[in-house]
């Protein structure tokens, strides 16, 4: 397992780690990723429960609703391609299933992973859309021109995250089950009981339907369904994976379980790979995830949305809710000066390692509620989802840090550091 930076770039993991390493499966990061404090004991703990590694690492190491973009990935190592795909889909770290190391001779390959593209991992600029690395000022001078783009309305409203009772916990779960059409399992009450007394924790618990699991996070209102199931033969695109969402974010609507969403979604194609040693033998996409976040007054809000993940066989494999309540206070507050924004910015850099350079992510405005406390209250904040470059061999591309993710204030409340 890597929690670094590009050590798991799909196009070259063989080249780099599967040759060289005699491990049935090696999971690491497409791009530079966000890593949560609590992210590997939650894989861990999604294995325990029973769902594969396939189907826990593209799970629980993805992002948080509309914090960063993780692209995880996953190569398993066997002697025949079948036996190869056959573990894919089926090894689990918790009880060392299908772990057993390959043989020396082993060359077959499967690689799983989502791809939201590689990004500071040495890609095309084209193939990652954004400037690519910038000087520090450039990136500063962008921050600065965000300043223009601050919500007309200028907004200020208090963001808490749901306190349920255990009757609406009851109807939470009960409104996602009807959503993704899985029975009903009387295990579920006893299960939510249970969970809510570690609210800052994922549960899990498998029901009855088979291959089916429930992934809860009192604290953060997230819940989730998994599914662990085998790829099927394609029966829709890109275009049919954005219309299944659209009905599901709908039905989702009409049954309470989330609010008014994004128009446009986020969608990036779950990808496999086939090959033998250096030979690639076959790509194919396995499904997409797509989500949207809640959206409010001009501005989503993070942490909060809808997130699917539909199969190339037409199959939904994974659903997750995450709720805010929003109230309004006020409307016509100042707006923020370009100066200003660019100074806040300079006081987050200082709390690193001055970097060579710096990969700008994303630049938006938000509304951020604080990781640390039950109710926030402010205006939206300038969110910047930022990597560091520190300098690499001479003329070669920078070494990545992790993915960071900063919200600024608007009106000089301390930054809010999204990521450890």
């Amino acid at each position: 397992m890597s929690l670094t930076s590009c050590t798991g770039r799909a196009d070259r993991l063989w080249s780099t780690l599967g040759q060289t390493n005699r491990v049935r499966q090696i999971l690491a990061y497409h791009n530079s990723p966000v890593i949560w404090a609590n992210q590997p004991r939650d894989f861990f703990r999604a294995t325990e429960s029973g769902l594969s590694n396939r189907a826990a690492w593209l799970t629980t190491m993805a992002s948080k609703p509309g914090v960063g973009k993780n692209s995880p990935s996953l190569l398993t190592l066997a002697g025949s391609e079948a036996s190869a795909i056959e573990l894919h889909e089926s090894a689990s770290l918790a009880p060392l299933a299908g772990l057993s190391a390959p043989s020396e001779a082993a060359s077959a390959y499967v690689v799983s992973y989502l791809d939201y593209g590689c990004g500071t991992c040495g890609c095309p600029v084209a193939a990652t859309g954004g400037p690519g690395w910038q000087d520090l000022s450039s990136a500063a001078a962008s921050v600065g021109a965000a300043a223009q783009l601050f919500p007309s309305t200028h907004p200020v409203v208090t963001l808490t995250r749901p306190q349920r009772s255990e009757a609406q916990r009851v109807a939470h779960v009960d409104g996602l089950l009807e959503l993704a059409e899985v029975a009903w399992d009387p295990e579920i009450v006893a299960w939510l009981d249970d969970a809510g007394e570690r609210p800052d924790e994922l549960s899990l618990l498998r029901l009855s339907s088979e291959a089916t699991w429930l992934l809860w996070v009192p604290s953060e209102d997230r819940l989730a369904l998994v599914r662990d199931r085998p790829l099927g033969s394609a029966r829709i695109d890109e275009a049919g994976a954005r219309v299944y969402f659209g009905l599901l974010a709908a039905r989702a609507q009409e049954l309470g379980l989330v609010g008014a969403l994004e128009d446009e979604p986020e969608l990036a194609p779950i990808r496999r790979i086939r090959g033998q040693g250096p030979v690639l033998e076959a790509e194919q996409i396995e499904g997409w995830r797509v989500a949207a976040r809640r959206s409010e007054l001009g501005a989503p809000l993070l942490g909060a949305g809808m997130t699917a993940v539909v199969q190339a066989d037409g199959r939904l494999v994974m659903l997750e809710l995450a709720e805010l309540e929003l109230e309004p206070i006020e409307f016509g507050g100042p707006p923020p000066l370009a100066d200003e924004l660019e100074q806040r910015w300079a006081d987050v850099l200082a709390e690193h390692r001055t970097p060579a350079s710096l990969w700008l992510e994303r630049l938006e405005w938000a509304f951020v509620p604080d990781p640390s406390a039950t109710n926030t209250s402010g205006a939206p904040r300038l969110v910047a989802t930022y990597v560091l470059g520190y300098p690499g061999s001479e003329g070669g591309e920078p070494l990545p840090s992790r993915q960071h993710v900063v919200a600024l204030s608007a009106v000089g409340d301390p930054a809010l550091r999204l990521t450890p």
